[in-house]
């Protein structure tokens, strides 16, 4: 198998935790393979109902 930076799973950390606020599963077996999910909400935290008027309160400042 190949031996990889680590340096993919960074930069899904910050796009799918850090900038949606979602989440990031890892199942791993020896032998057997590792599987990742991803899960996103709906809807990312800076754009949900109650943040989009703090959003235009900051833009229109």
């Amino acid at each position: 198998m190949g031996q990889g930076t680590g340096l993919g799973l960074y930069v899904s950390y910050q796009i799918v935790v850090e900038k949606h606020g979602g989440r990031i599963e890892c199942q791993s077996e020896p032998g057997i393979g590792t599987q990742m999910t991803i899960h996103l909400p709906w809807r990312s935290p800076a754009t949900a109902p109650e943040r989009v008027g703090e959003l235009n309160a900051v833009a229109s400042s």
